[in-house]
């Protein structure tokens, strides 16, 4: 019994503790991005970017091509995505308010993972 109630409060602590981890390097991605896009810096965004996300609704147009044509308007729609703050969409992914830009955390770490159009 006392091994079973070990093994169980293992358990949680080890999750919460995951969880706690994910929220702290969270804050620390998400405050890399706003600074990315805000400065208009997309070697960072690609950096911290899954390549096989979803950026346009063109399966052929790849987060590069996506990234490095960003006229005026669409840069301004990022920063305005961005301003509207973000909320969680369950333990690993996470969207801006406005439901434009989507974020995942996989292989143990925070990545942008493209637009899902809000």
């Amino acid at each position: 019994m006392k091994l079973l109630l070990s093994i169980i409060l293992l358990t949680l602590s080890t999750t919460t503790f995951s969880q706690t981890t994910k929220e702290k390097e969270w804050k620390i991605f998400w405050n890399k991005f706003v600074i990315a896009v805000n400065s208009k810096n997309i070697n960072t965004i690609k950096k911290i970017s899954k390549n096989d996300g979803f950026w346009t609704g063109d399966p052929e147009e790849s987060r590069d091509e996506y990234l490095n044509n960003l006229d005026t308007e669409q840069w301004k729609g990022l920063l305005k995505s961005v301003k509207s703050g973000y909320k969680s969409d369950g333990l690993d992914s996470k969207s801006t308010k406005d439901n434009f830009l989507k974020f995942d955390y996989e292989n143990n770490k925070w990545l942008f993972s493209g637009i899902s159009g809000g």
